[in-house]
């Protein structure tokens, strides 16, 4: 952030304070948010540079070399895309050739250690944009897959298909083994 910038921000801020509070609080306020603007100006210059996927989530280098699952020609586990149903619609009208059971994608299987939500959830990634997140359940059978590699939370590889069912909604097929609901050692009957 410029000087310019920090002057101008933080004198919108003191007249919406002194509009606010009364015109004694432009002065203060002003000049308290130009030094805290020019204090932080770094880091907030350096998140403003940070590259990001279209969906907001932290970029991954797709040209690195991941583990990639044997490929195995069935595409049998699938994924629906139902939660981003909009964003893969809208990839696949940018890209139409995408589509069909003829177009073999490369898919990344991605470990979300940070999601607030679940942190065990993984999403999946094809040409740097989500197009889907596996289940809970799947979730877990696939980091149990990756702990029995020693994958722990990496980033791995697998053909991937996208498909328009009957009803016009999009599946995911990935080349992998299924994943199946993960039974915890104490869950065993």
């Amino acid at each position: 952030m410029n000087i310019p910038a920090i002057i101008a921000v933080s004198l919108i801020l003191g007249l919406i304070a002194g509009a606010g509070a009364g015109i004694e609080m432009i002065l203060p306020v002003t000049v308290c948010t130009a030094v805290v603007l020019y204090v932080n100006r770094k880091k907030i210059a350096a998140q403003a540079t940070q590259p990001r996927t279209i969906d907001s989530q932290p970029a991954v280098a797709l040209d690195a070399n991941y583990y990639a699952w044997p490929a195995l020609g069935k595409f049998a586990h699938s994924v629906a895309g139902e939660y981003y149903e909009h964003t893969l619609a809208q990839w696949l009208r940018k890209n139409p050739a995408k589509l069909g059971d003829s177009i073999t994608h490369k898919a990344y299987l991605i470990p979300e250690n940070n999601n607030p939500y679940d942190s065990q959830a993984v999403r999946v990634v094809i040409e740097g944009q989500t197009i889907a997140r596996l289940s809970s359940d799947e979730s877990r059978s696939l980091r149990h897959r990756l702990v029995e590699n020693q994958l722990a939370d990496q980033i791995t590889t697998c053909d991937a298909k996208i498909v328009e069912d009957k009803s016009g909604q999009y599946e995911i097929h990935l080349d992998i083994e299924p994943l199946a609901f993960y039974e915890l050692p104490w869950m065993a009957g």
